[in-house]
């Protein structure tokens, strides 16, 4: 006696998944849903929003266009919960339905805040500005003298550096953040004020002796070069450096102050040698030195 068996197989409909841009975003903006589906078979695609059964229907803000679906001109009517499922003749005729996503629609045009590191400044610093804004994905723009102008500059990153600045970069800046396509804008920041001064250098050198090794103490107004880092120091600041570096950073802005310095050096090292010779022959006058240390040079 042969029995007949009936074997049964079991497949799990294809996986679907949905995904949106922005979120959350804002009136106006334009939102756009895409469905996956882990197959490599060609779909059609449903959509529902609220309930998994209340089907997305074209309409004049509301395109279907392959695996998107697009909303146009957001408004608060489009929050809420989405899903969507694929379809077709073949088995399986359709997928999984994907676990809903929610979308947030924020009734106001969000503002960039703007912000400096510095406000007053000298000729050939940096400055950066930050601009912030709630929520991600937005491209900045720059604005001087007048925010509704053409950008100074657009930036992927909120951070913009003006590098060694001229009195003319000074005044006011604005920003604001644009993302999507087409580009939907954030309000204008309020502005901010930078101010450039013209700084020269100004250096007082000590007047006693010093030896190589030694550390300087200089007194400088405006714009102090340190070897070939400028530091930002206001009137009467001090700042103390190592002998090679003052020698580095003179020889790079006055070769002839640097020559100078050197011979007064040795001139003073010759002195101190005057003092611990023995006979009066073996002293050495300070013009030979300096007359000797010219002819080198």
């Amino acid at each position: 006696m042969y029995l007949d068996v009936l074997c049964f197989i079991f497949t799990a409909l294809p996986k679907t998944t949905v995904t949106v841009e922005p979120n959350p975003a804002y009136t106006g903006e334009t939102v756009t849903l895409t469905c996956s589906v882990g197959s490599d078979s060609i779909w059609n695609y449903q959509w529902y929003k609220d309930r998994n059964d209340k089907v997305v229907s074209q309409s004049v803000r509301h395109t279907i266009t392959g695996n998107t679906l697009t909303i146009s001109r957001a408004a608060e009517s489009d929050q809420g919960r989405y899903w969507c499922q694929g379809k077709r003749k073949s088995r399986p005729t359709s997928s999984s339905i994907s676990d809903p996503v929610t979308i947030t629609v924020n009734d106001y045009q969000p503002k960039t805040t703007l912000t400096s590191d510095k406000e007053n400044i000298f000729t050939g610093d940096s400055v950066t500005l930050s601009c912030t804004v709630e929520s991600s994905g937005w491209k900045f723009y720059w604005y001087r003298h007048r925010p509704d102008s053409t950008p100074v500059a657009t930036t992927s990153e909120y951070s913009c550096t003006l590098s060694w600045v001229n009195v003319s970069d000074g005044g006011q800046y604005w920003c604001r953040a644009g993302r999507g396509d087409p580009v939907y804008y954030t309000l204008y920041s309020d502005p901010v004020q930078i101010n450039i001064t013209a700084g020269d250098v100004i250096l007082e050198s000590p007047v006693h002796p010093v030896a190589e090794g030694d550390s300087v103490t200089l007194t400088c107004c405006h714009v102090c070069w340190n070897n070939r880092t400028k530091a930002q120091l206001p009137p009467g600041s001090i700042v103390s450096i190592s002998l090679p570096r003052l020698l580095c950073g003179l020889l790079v802005m006055s070769p002839f102050l640097l020559v100078s310095i050197v011979l007064t050096v040795k001139c003073c090292r010759a002195r101190g040698l005057c003092s611990t010779v023995k006979s009066p022959q073996d002293q050495i006058p300070c013009d030979d030195v300096i007359e000797q240390d010219e002819s080198s040079v």
